[in-house]
């Protein structure tokens, strides 16, 4: 999280609120709950947009609970490409992307983290045999790494196959249950592929 404010700052060079400084929850678990609180926050701190929860705030709160948020909220690639977009410095190497259950299927985002990647100067982006709607699960959704051990486990060892057999040195993703689940798989299984955030690469490679 604080990566991920980091790299918004430093991308526009503007001013951002740390909102779980205050001990806030986005809300996606007991959804309602923290609703007003967060509101009251933004429009404390005086933001016109917001990236953070994009789920919870862009759609479960309109959704389901007819709750308008009354700025703008953005998915963090979304956000980030307009800003960085020709100031990045180099990076030669080879990454894919994971699409996350939530940003690709459900909520349709697919070209943005992409055309953000092709925004660093040298990155190669490769592709995975499944990829966008026909992506596969990291084994964390849903509860699955707690209910279903097992199946977990089979489903990010057979995501970091794909991801290795495409030659790519680094599987980059924003969503952070796919990301520890990757560290960790890696980390027992040996596989020579590094998993990265895609805000800790925005900003290594932001001047």
């Amino acid at each position: 999280m604080l990566r991920n404010q980091r790299t918004r700052e430093r991308s526009a060079q503007q001013v951002f609120a740390l909102i779980n400084g205050a001990g806030l929850h986005c809300g996606e678990h007991k959804i309602g709950q923290e609703f007003l609180a967060h509101i009251a926050y933004v429009k404390f701190a005086g933001a016109r947009s917001f990236s953070l929860g994009f789920q919870t705030f862009q759609f479960l709160y309109p959704q389901t609970l007819g709750l308008a948020c009354g700025f703008e909220v953005q998915e963090i690639s979304q956000y980030l490409l307009p800003r960085v977009a020709g100031r990045l410095g180099s990076l030669p190497v080879t990454a894919t992307w994971h699409d996350p259950c939530i940003l690709g299927r459900h909520l349709g985002i697919y070209e943005p983290p992409r055309d953000l990647l092709r925004a660093i100067p040298d990155l190669k982006l490769v592709e995975m045999t499944a990829s966008h709607q026909d992506s596969l699960c990291c084994g964390a959704g849903g509860g699955a790494y707690f209910a279903f051990g097992d199946l977990a486990r089979q489903a990010v060892l057979k995501r970091l196959e794909q991801a290795t057999a495409t030659g790519a040195q680094q599987i980059v993703t924003s969503c952070p249950n796919c990301y520890v689940r990757f560290r960790q798989a890696v980390a027992r299984s040996r596989l020579k592929l590094r998993p990265r955030s895609l805000a800790a690469l925005i900003d290594e490679v932001l001047p």
